[in-house]
This record gives C-alpha cells, structure tokens and sequence, in this order.
C-alpha cells in the first residue's frame, strides 16, 4: 500500500477483516491475531468484503507495540500472505484488462520454501525463467489447464515477481508519456479484496 510504503514507522492497521490486521510494509510482515490461521484467511479470500468495512489507520511505533499486546498479535512473512491471498481472490482467473497474449517476465525464482506450491508452479517458473511467453503460450507449451497458469501468475504479479511486458509497446510508443503509476503490494491486495466478484 502506498501508504505503508511511505511510513517511517509505525503501520497501517486495517479493520473490518475477521481480526484486526497490520502492515509493516518495510518490514516485509503483516501481524495479525495469533489465532487467525490459513483456513480462515482462506475464507475470508473467499468472501466478497463491503467497501464500507474495511478501514485504514495509520499507527506510530508505539501503537504497533500496544496493538501487539493488546491484541496478542502475531508476525506472519506479508510476502507469503499475499501470496496465499492472491492464489485464493484469483480462483484460476486473470485481472481484467491482463492481455492473455503478451509475454510474461518472471524477475527471479519464486522462494518456495516459504510459498505454497501451487500445481504446475515449478513447471511454469522454469519456463518463465527460461523466456518470457504469453500466458496462452504457457497453457500450450506445457499442455496445462489454463486456471493454474492464471493462478500462479496472479500471485507472482501481487509479489512483483511477474509482469506483463511491455518493452515492445514502450519502444513504439516513447514520445507518448506514460500514465501508469506503480502500485504498492498492499494497495493491490486490498483492490483484489475490495473487488470480488
């Protein structure tokens, strides 16, 4: 989110969620409660979640340690939570607006001691690696089931480890500015949430 990214210190808590959440973006974690395990963020992935819910408040250092007592709140690796959210939210699908044609660039092997193994997920970063191909071209060369080339690299794009590549259209089109502006992490995750199907 781009406002944790900004943050000196401190957090940004999120509430309205099945416990209280927050995020140290510079600390790659998010702590949530201790009793909150994968099975229920797995639901909560699931379920379409009202904007008027959720909401963000940005917590100095000192409130982050009283939410940690207070709360009894946990640290879990945010990269591995995104990760397990993104594969969840997608359910197989694609973003809207994600040209299945273009190539897709994997900057560097996933960490899959720490990230789950989605099937197939092996087999496609080591294509990936190799050389960029569409999302289509995936599915054909390694003759698998669309929904799990769309799963992996809808949780690869929500780490930043994958992306469209637009090299080709950047190069036809350099006299025209872009308008695209980086998202955060977070700032994504919490769209994916928000716009559940």
């Amino acid at each position: 989110f781009v406002i944790a990214q900004q943050l000196d210190g401190g957090g940004i808590l999120i509430e309205g969620l099945y416990t209280p959440m927050i995020l140290l973006q510079k600390q790659n974690i998010i702590l949530c409660g201790n009793e909150f395990r994968n099975h229920q963020l797995r639901t909560m992935a699931l379920l379409p979640l009202s904007k008027n819910r959720l909401r963000l408040v940005t917590l100095s250092e000192t409130e982050v340690e009283a939410h940690k007592r207070t709360e009894h709140l946990v640290a879990r690796p945010l990269d591995e939570f995104l990760w397990r959210v993104a594969l969840w939210t997608s359910r197989g699908r694609i973003a809207k607006g994600t040209d299945i044609s273009k190539k897709i660039v994997l900057l560097h092997w996933p960490n899959f001691t720490r990230l789950v193994v989605t099937p197939y997920a092996l087999r496609i970063s080591a294509l990936w690696i190799a050389q960029p191909h569409s999302l289509l071209e995936t599915t054909k060369i390694l003759n698998i089931p669309q929904r799990y080339v769309f799963s992996f690299f809808s949780a690869a794009s929500a780490l930043q480890l994958a992306f469209v590549d637009r090299r080709t259209e950047q190069r036809r089109s350099q006299s025209t500015p872009s308008n695209n502006t980086k998202h955060g992490l977070f700032k994504r995750l919490l769209a994916r949430l928000r716009h559940q199907e």
